[in-house]
């Protein structure tokens, strides 16, 4: 009985043992139970967000930069495919980061200190080298390194090259705007950045694209150019032909269309390669056309004649003594070159007196040339839109002496940037309106014009009869005055020399001269204007002689393409292709081949059409004799003009 009765007691001990176990069995599961649901109600969300950053990570897509186009549509600017390297630090081990750290910096140009202490980052993603080259490209893909990836971008091309270097600057690595039109459209060429979500394994190893998740990037505006690529390059190679046959400096030129102030080329020597703007000194990415100011000398002396005469104190043939020198307020002021002791205002053009000039000056008064001055553009900025434009030189006319008047009638004492020079010409060229220079055509987004830049006139600053007699004085010099250099491109030409003393922080530099010729072809229906500017030449520094031949080839070249005939070339088509019989015999004076034109200006034509031209005399052609040759199909033959 007793053996039963502890058997019964073991049991019931047993039993609420077992009892008790279940109930601490359930009351954990019921805690259990209960957290879980307190997670999946209360912090279900907060859960699922540390879940989905541990495995799912948003990788950035850049947006594409606008295209930049010349006026006809051709490519100066755009994005092109690029491989950049990434790193993930958290995918790679502490045992494996200096081994990855040497081979790294053994194919980027990146040192060793400075991806090892990338490496050491809490971080899923760091830069380690854009726009890469293909052979780093191959070597990073050979090396097949833990947490290193290739991704394509786009990154920035300039296919032209150094062609419009100046104008279109350059971008960063991260494609923003650092110079020129790159910088002042950077918020329109900017596109919209994308973006694309994708999954992360246990090791955080990125894996493929989660679903279609994403925004894709959107491309910026493209912007359409008045500068034609085809004149751009036809400049700059006559600029730096300029440049360097004169031994000079540097040099700098600016091609408009007078009609609307469209900017057709404008360029700076020496140059650059905005592909690798790196290479380069930060001093010649500076576009000087519109930074820096010269004194312009002579060239002004075409704007203190078009006041005078269009005020109506002077007349193209009014007659001024012109001593060799003469005194202004005690200061001597003389010519360079020997002339008659009179001329007539058209003579002081041609012969470009200074004595002259200041005489013209000092008749309109300090407040009337001031006036003409300012009509003209000169000490305000153009307005064409580019970053770093200054306004030159012009100080208020209240504070000019008469020898400052007398000064600056011949373009000393103020000072001038190529781009307000030219534009100021074009009015001359255009009837007398002062233009806006014009640069951007018209803007795009995804095909579809959204903005169109239209003429910006700024007002009349001289009759159109004034501009009609201004241009015929300006014939005269390039035809037998100091700009004769000008006169060689096939067409009528109009023009002026200038030839400044360079200043220095104590004064003048001795023999250190800014030669410079800005004109417009054809002179009587002008379809360009363009100015050569060379910094320095030597030994010989007259603007005729540096920088007329460029104007001269620069003007032959674009006007031809531009489908404007040369009168001379045109009748030598003519007698080649209609009256080839002609070739058989002499020709007389009835022959329609460059009768009446001056002598020197027909062989040039003649010349530029194919015809060997020979030259007797001065003046108007009188006479053309011709010569064929053997040739039944008279490609080739030759031309005597004879002039008297």
């Amino acid at each position: 009985m007793a053996y039963q009765t502890r058997d019964r007691d073991s049991g019931d001990r047993d039993q609420r043992r077992l009892h008790w176990i279940t109930a601490v069995m359930l009351l954990a599961l019921l805690v259990v139970v209960g957290r879980l649901v307190q997670l999946t109600l209360g912090q279900g969300e907060e859960l699922e967000e540390i879940a989905r950053k541990q495995h799912v990570v948003r990788e950035p897509l850049p947006g594409i930069r606008g295209a930049i186009y010349d006026r006809d549509g051709v490519a100066l600017a755009v994005d092109h495919d690029s491989v950049c390297a990434f790193v993930s630090p958290n995918e790679v081990k502490p045992e494996e980061r200096d081994r990855v750290a040497d081979i790294l910096a053994g194919i980027l140009d990146i040192s060793r200190e400075h991806i090892h202490a990338t490496l050491q980052r809490d971080s899923y993603f760091s830069w380690l080298s854009r726009q890469l080259e293909d052979k780093e490209v191959l070597a990073l893909r050979e090396a097949d390194l833990p947490g290193v990836y290739l991704r394509e971008e786009s990154a920035r091309l300039y296919p032209q090259g150094e062609t419009a270097a100046h104008l279109l600057g350059f971008v960063g690595v991260d494609n923003q705007g650092l110079e020129g039109l790159e910088l002042v459209f950077d918020e329109k060429l900017t596109g919209e950045d994308g973006w694309i979500l994708r999954l992360r394994d246990a090791t955080g190893r990125t894996l493929y694209p989660l679903g279609e998740s994403g925004q894709p990037p959107r491309q910026g505006n493209d912007i359409y150019l008045t500068i034609d690529s085809r004149y751009q390059h036809i400049v700059e190679r006559e600029l730096a032909r300029a440049v360097e046959k004169n031994n000079a400096l540097g040099g700098m030129a600016v091609l408009m269309d007078p009609a609307n102030g469209d900017l057709l080329a404008l360029a700076n020597y020496p140059t650059f390669d905005p592909n690798n703007y790196g290479d380069f000194s930060p001093s010649i990415w500076r576009n000087r056309v519109i930074t820096d100011i010269f004194e312009p000398g002579s060239t002004i002396k075409s704007f203190t004649i078009a006041g005078a005469i269009d005020s109506g104190r002077i007349t193209p043939e009014t007659v001024f003594d012109t001593p060799e020198a003469t005194l202004v307020t005690g200061t001597r002021i003389k010519d360079s070159l020997p002339h008659a002791s009179q001329l007539t205002v058209t003579g002081i053009i041609e012969r470009s007196s200074n004595v002259g000039a200041l005489q013209i000056g000092l008749e309109m008064g300090r407040e009337l040339l001031h006036q003409t001055l300012t009509d003209f553009g000169f000490g305000e900025p153009t307005g064409v839109g580019l970053p770093g434009e200054v306004g030159g030189l012009l100080r208020p006319a209240d504070k000019w002496y008469p020898l400052d008047t007398a000064c600056a009638s011949f373009g000393q004492g103020i000072a001038v940037t190529p781009l307000q020079l030219v534009t100021a010409y074009a009015a001359i060229a255009n009837g007398g309106i002062l233009v806006t220079p014009r640069l951007v055509l018209r803007e795009k987004d995804a095909g579809t014009i959204i903005e169109e830049n239209e003429i910006e006139v700024k007002r009349r600053v001289i009759s159109a009869e004034t501009s009609r007699l201004l241009r015929e004085i300006l014939i005269g010099t390039v035809d037998h005055g100091l700009s004769v250099q000008a006169g060689d491109s096939g067409y009528l030409a109009a023009g002026k020399t200038g030839t400044a003393e360079k200043i220095g922080p104590e004064g003048y530099l001795d023999r250190r001269y800014i030669a410079s010729f800005v004109g417009f072809a054809p002179a009587d229906d002008p379809r360009l204007v363009l100015l050569i500017v060379v910094d320095e030449p030597n030994p010989i520094y007259g603007g005729g002689p540096v920088c007329g031949p460029a104007f001269s080839r620069i003007a032959r070249q674009v006007l031809a393409l531009e489908g404007v005939p040369a009168p001379g070339a045109l009748t030598a088509r003519l007698v080649r292709a209609e009256t080839p019989e002609l070739l058989r015999s002499p020709l007389t004076e009835d022959t329609p081949v460059a009768l009446g034109l001056n002598a020197r200006q027909a062989a040039a034509l003649l010349s530029a059409g194919g015809v060997t031209a020979s030259l007797y005399g001065s003046g108007d052609v009188k006479a053309v004799i011709g010569n064929s040759s053997d040739s039944e199909t008279n490609e080739s033959y030759t031309i005597t003009l004879k002039a008297g």
